[in-house]
């Protein structure tokens, strides 16, 4: 069943997508959310407040102050270590628990504690080890406070993400003689010894631990084991549980269930945990969260990790769940059963982090309570999931689709920095225009693979290209099975003796743990490779050949084949102080060296924007020696690389240059191709480019009468004309509101539009926050929200780079104001009735092949003190370039 209030369009700048509803199979629907104010990056970021409601208003009548992450400039501990290990030229081996990093901590939530005094506010929660953060209690005033602060690097509102929602281990060639199990993990027992003495991490809601893809022996109590694998509760200690893992180092959880503050947990004890699940904390929300009754119709929750949806239970299984024959009761009532599976590392070690949760509350009103995963859950169980020494985490959560300054991504950055590898669902939007979530390089993307006949992959898995990489980045990475998977969760009675349930669940978050397993399996038995060794490895030997539909956008690498993974034969690694890098390339300021993002050393090459030839490089770690032909193919351009690649010795360095020229590509479509290299092994990297002109993407010009010169580039000999569009003068509308009102502005109706831009102006900006919604009119005559910016400042501008003809209105939400709000709502609307001239000369426009020209832009007849719009596209042109008049 798919539900959707909207047709979501990609959105430039600040704009952020409105919440998306899918459900399928009654799994939670998820929705992708941005950032809320960044300084490093010079511009508010965007989010949906936390719960679409905001802070509760106080008894003065102005709105209290709401729940904010601050992320620091300076690097976690899991960051600093891995800069300190590379300068010294060491390997990394992350301790949360050593005498530097917990130095290193100490210091950090000093300096949460002096940022939070500065503005006079305390500290909630310190997060130290994977991100450097803390959540407080802010005002709009304070928070825009803090992100000027020079070691601040952005400040976020707590937004709510949502779980994303038989491909069995036959299907990915790990059963059978032949198979991973047998050929990799025979000589130590097969599938009970597929992924020992490696920890997956699960964020989501929660886990049954009565089911049988949960069963384990209970944990025994000692004082020390150095056997691999063999978890046991540390003598001495209510909860603490300790296991030695593949790499030598240990992993220390809990298994206590407690929540924050509280001496009982619902539901659960130590000995709910055995030697499969090794650990299980709760992250509930810092602030708002209140848990349903176990009576309330609505929705019910346990104060524990016990999963109350089963999302989290059908995940964690999927990943490391032992052999259980299973039994799904279908629709009509009648049950279906099915031999015994197991997950894909069926001899890993689970750790669960309840970050998902239902609220005592139904603010929408649909008649089901409201749930979500709060981000400052979810980066305070990454935190902790670091410190405890897991060794995957499964991400089966929405994440952020244009945006790499986002909390959760900056904490798996520095997850990824001390070893952790990360698997993360790519979303479940495909059918409806939003690129992939969680598009960071540091973490493995995972689209939904279905079989239906033939392999391919579902209409509703996210796709690329990225705009957080301003397309110069693959993603999704790489497919996996995520359609009609069977697995565990909850039983309809919610009774801790009932038999063990199943059922069948689609979408990215089912395929997201079939990789963190895979990841299990070869950490099992290569447990010093780095997350991007792990994750070039799956990607360079997945299966391109599979899909009926030859898209990398759509598949990434390809179909996830685990078996070839284990001997790639060369893998690419980059760096964690390449992550900076890459950052501050796309405009985040994190004082690194800049880094092209085509120049990222992942296992995929993308070039979003060619107006001239390209060269970047790829250097491959060989993990055998030995001569590797290099071939590469993209159609309509011209690739030039090395003939051949030797690697004389295991670990030496092998650079390859890739440099790619169009030749009879058309402009302004994506070409998609393959970087190989034979020999020893194959290695196949996915390489895809768009030549097209290159143009400015905004100019911001003065005068009622002017011109202005910019630079049109282009890869080929062309001529090209202009369509100029504008300038049109804004619709305005004034408005008021108290703090915690929705104030909706007058309806319009349009035609389909290039480009719409709505402002939203606070007469009086001291103290407030306001936020703009762009509601679209259903067919049924009720308003949904289309797109929203809402960001910590009392000013909001939300540009729309397709607007689809239909019946709109703006809406303000009063989030915090000294007292009654009074706004502004400005539309601009291209095309539109035109106010005054725009032109540009000369047009059409002739450029010499990989040649520059100059164009001029010249308007008149303005009027001075007004705002004006204006749009300039060249066919062969990506994306248009847009004109701000202010006369």
């Amino acid at each position: 069943m798919l539900a959707t209030p909207h047709l979501p369009q990609r959105l430039r700048s600040t704009a952020v997508l409105g919440a998306l509803a899918l459900a399928l199979s009654g799994v939670l629907p998820l929705t992708a959310l941005a950032p809320v104010a960044s300084a490093a990056a010079g511009s508010a970021g965007s989010a949906a407040n936390a719960g679409g409601a905001g802070g509760a208003i106080s008894a003065a009548g102005t709105r209290a102050p709401a729940g904010y992450l601050v992320t620091m400039r300076a690097d976690s501990a899991a960051q600093h270590a891995a800069r300190t290990a590379r300068a010294a030229g060491a390997p990394i081996v992350f301790d949360a628990g050593s005498t530097e990093s917990v130095a290193h901590r100490a210091g950090l939530t000093r300096s949460h504690r002096a940022a939070a005094a500065a503005v006079g506010v305390s500290v909630q929660r310190d997060l130290t080890v994977a991100l450097n953060a803390f959540s407080a209690r802010l005002t709009p005033e304070q928070a825009r406070t803090l992100a000027a602060r020079s070691d601040v690097l952005s400040v976020h509102k707590i937004t709510v993400r949502r779980p994303v929602v038989v491909g069995t281990p036959d299907r990915l060639g790990l059963t059978g003689t032949s198979g991973v199990y047998a050929t990799r993990f025979g000589a130590a027992g097969g599938p009970s010894a597929a992924g020992r003495g490696i920890v997956v991490g699960d964020l989501d809601t929660g886990v049954w631990p009565e089911n049988a893809s949960f069963a384990g022996a209970p944990l025994p109590v000692a004082t020390r084991s150095t056997t691999v694998g063999a978890p046991y509760r540390l003598a001495g200690t209510t909860s603490t549980t300790v296991m030695r893992k593949a790499d030598g180092t240990t992993f220390r959880g809990d298994c206590s269930g407690l929540l924050p503050g509280r001496t009982s947990a619902d539901a659960w004890s130590v000995a709910t945990c055995s030697t499969t699940l090794i650990s299980a904390r709760s992250f509930p929300p810092a602030v708002g969260w209140v848990a349903p009754t176990s009576t309330d119709p609505k929705g019910r929750e346990w104060a524990s990790p016990r999963d109350s949806s089963g999302h989290g239970s059908h995940t964690a299984s999927t990943a490391v769940g032992r052999s259980t024959p299973m039994t799904v009761t279908l629709a009509d009532g009648s049950t279906r059963s099915y031999p015994a599976s197991a997950g894909v590392a069926p001899g890993a070690s689970l750790a669960v982090y309840k970050v998902c949760w239902n609220y005592a509350a139904d603010t929408d009103h649909d008649g089901v309570n409201d749930s979500g995963c709060p981000d400052d859950s979810i980066v305070a169980a990454i935190d902790q999931a670091v410190a405890d020494g897991v060794d995957v985490l499964n991400y089966s959560i929405s994440g952020a689709s244009d945006t790499l300054d986002d909390p959760v991504q900056l904490a798996f950055k520095g997850a990824a920095a001390a070893g952790v590898f990360v698997a993360a669902a790519s979303g479940n939007y495909g059918e409806y225009g939003e690129p992939a979530n969680n598009p960071s390089p540091w973490v493995t993307t995972v689209a939904n693979a279905t079989w239906t006949g033939t392999i391919d992959v579902a209409p509703s898995s996210s796709r690329g290209p990225s705009p957080a990489s301003d397309d110069n980045l693959l993603k999704p990475d790489l497919a996996g099975p995520g359609t009609d998977v069977i697995a565990a969760v909850p039983p309809t009675t919610w009774s801790t003796t009932a038999p063990s349930a199943f059922e069948s669940m689609s979408g990215t978050s089912m395929s997201t743990p079939h990789v963190s397993g895979a990841a299990a399996l070869l950490l099992s038995r290569f447990p010093r490779w780095t997350p991007m060794m792990v994750k070039s490895a799956l990607m360079t030997t997945a299966d391109p050949t599979t899909f009926a539909t030859k898209d990398v956008f759509a598949s990434g690498a390809g179909y996830l084949r685990p078996g070839p993974a284990f001997n790639p034969g060369l893998v690419l690694d980059a760096p964690a102080s390449s992550y900076n890098g890459y950052l501050q390339g796309l405009g985040v300021a994190t004082g690194a060296p800049a880094l092209r993002a085509v120049d990222f050393n992942g296992p995929s090459i993308a070039v979003g924007h060619l107006a001239a030839p390209v060269t970047t490089r790829r250097t491959f770690l060989p993990l055998v020696t030995g001569t590797w032909k290099v071939t590469a193919s993209l159609p309509g351009f011209t690739v030039t690389v090395p003939t051949s690649v030797t690697a004389s010795s295991i670990g030496q360095a092998v650079p390859v240059s890739v440099r790619i020229a169009r030749s009879t590509a058309q402009l302004g479509t994506w070409s998609q191709g393959w970087l190989t290299l034979s020999g020893p092994t194959t290695v196949r990297l996915p390489l895809v480019a768009r030549a097209e002109l290159a143009v400015p993407r905004e100019l911001s010009v003065r005068g009622t009468t002017g011109s202005q010169a910019f630079t049109v580039s282009s890869p080929f000999a062309t001529t090209q004309t202009a369509t100029v569009l504008g300038p049109v003068a804004a619709v305005t509308q004034s408005a008021s509101g108290a703090p915690g009102t929705t104030v909706p502005g007058t309806a319009f109706t349009t035609g389909d539009l290039e480009l719409a831009r709505f402002t939203l102006t606070a007469a009086t900006p001291a103290g407030t926050d306001l936020d703009l919604e762009l509601q679209r009119r259903t067919a049924q005559g009720t308003w949904e929200t289309y797109a929203s910016s809402a960001t910590s400042s009392a000013n909001e501008q939300l540009d729309v780079d397709w607007l689809p003809a239909g019946t709109y209105r703006l809406t303000a939400v009063v989030y915090a104001a000294p007292g009654t709000a009074s706004f502004t709502l400005s539309r601009w609307l291209l095309p539109g009735a035109r106010t005054g001239s725009l032109s540009v000369a000369p047009n059409p426009v002739t450029i010499a092949a990989g040649g520059s020209t100059t164009v001029t832009a010249r308007w008149s007849g303005l009027t001075a003190g007004r705002v004006y719009l204006g749009l300039i596209r060249y066919p062969s042109a990506s994306r248009p370039t847009v004109v701000t008049f202010r006369p």
